[in-house]
């Protein structure tokens, strides 16, 4: 299941609405919820109390990225650097 809504993000009202019921997927299965500011979300939250493996959207963004900094510059893509800046950025902004 991909939450792509930005559901959990915190900047809306009912910002702890689920974009889907955790007890409708089994143990097992496998969740990622696009949002990335906050990391954790009360989605993430709910799945993983729920036994699902369940994932945030920054190694999207992270990787959406690093292949734009690749087609752009013909160059291999500091992912490690990048990865240690974006969680900077975001431990600045609060988001877990």
């Amino acid at each position: 299941m991909v939450n792509a809504t930005p559901v959990g993000m915190g900047s809306e009202p009912g910002d702890e609405a689920m974009p889907l019921d955790p007890g409708l997927l089994n143990p097992g299965q496998v969740a990622v919820d696009l949002v990335y500011h906050p990391l954790t979300t009360p989605w993430l939250n709910a799945l993983r109390s729920h036994g699902i493996e369940a994932h945030h959207g920054l190694s999207m963004l992270l990787f959406q990225a690093a292949r734009a900094f690749t087609l752009w510059t013909g160059e291999e893509a500091p992912v490690a650097a990048m990865e240690s800046a974006a969680r900077a950025a975001l431990t600045v902004r609060g988001a877990d």
